[in-house]
């Protein structure tokens, strides 16, 4: 059996839309709140479970899901997305028949049904080097293997916490390091309107961030992985300093935006 694992807001909870009920599905809805809010009617179904939450970050309420998600298999969601069950049970059904693997990644679409990004055509291994750009909605677990490894949700990162980009980019991390087999594969788990914000315009706030990750990645090893990424990324640097400073000695990265003086050319 799946379960699907939302996490949402007060603010947000009227956003949650369960679809028809599915025999092999359960429902928990993990509401991050401190106040005294009435479940909506249609969501007060024997299979619908939810759970108010006096914490706050998205990376604590992942955690939750995995600690009280009843089935054998645990698919994160947010509210406001639409969920492809058909396809998230088919990606449950391949990972019941191919024991080795601990935790499958697929696809999320915009609501006018294209992509949020590019997504390999074909099946593949991931690693510490190719799943930094997944998002939470994609990604479906064993969740006994993952509660009995402790393998959690780092609180430091993600929305809601001093870093908030890369929780995702960092459990998975986690889980590979573990030794667990995560592998992608082309089945769309759903859509959502809202766009990730871990990719925007790189100023010294963004560049602090993100060297917080690789450094929680990496260790000792994040300076290749910020060279890496200023190669790929540099044209989306506000000036060279930042670039330098990023790359040789992210310490020294300042708050905020930076002067554009000298700032690269080419299209962002």
């Amino acid at each position: 059996m799946l379960t699907i694992a939302i996490s949402t807001l007060t603010s947000d909870l009227d956003k949650v839309f369960i679809p028809p009920r599915r025999p092999q599905v359960r429902w928990l809805i993990l509401l991050q709140t401190d106040l005294a809010v009435e479940s909506p009617l249609e969501l007060s179904r024997p299979d619908v479970k939810i759970v108010k939450l006096d914490t706050l970050g998205v990376a604590k309420s992942r955690n939750e899901a995995i600690t009280r998600a009843p089935t054998e298999f645990l698919l994160f969601a947010d509210s406001g997305q639409e969920y492809c069950v058909d396809q998230a049970l088919k990606l449950a059904a391949i990972m019941r028949s191919k024991p080795n693997l601990n935790i499958a990644v697929g696809q999320l679409y915009d609501f006018d049904n294209t992509p949020r990004k590019a997504y390999p055509k074909k099946q593949k291994r991931l690693n510490r080097f190719n799943c930094a750009k997944i998002g939470t909605p994609e990604i479906m677990l064993r969740t006994n293997l993952i509660k009995n490894k402790h393998i959690r949700f780092d609180p430091k990162f993600g929305a809601g916490s001093p870093t908030p980009i890369g929780d995702e980019y960092v459990f998975l991390a986690d889980a590979i390091n573990a030794g667990l087999r995560v592998e992608y594969f082309p089945f769309v788990l759903g859509r959502h309107c809202q766009h990730s914000s871990g990719m925007g315009e790189l100023d010294g706030t963004a560049l602090r961030h993100r060297n917080s990750v690789f450094t929680r990645v990496f260790g000792h090893f994040a300076f290749f992985a910020r060279l890496g990424f200023a190669l790929k990324h540099h044209r989306r640097f506000l000036n060279k300093m930042d670039l330098w400073r990023f790359v040789s000695y992210p310490k020294a990265l300042r708050d905020g935006q930076t002067a554009r003086k000298d700032k690269f050319t080419g299209t962002q």
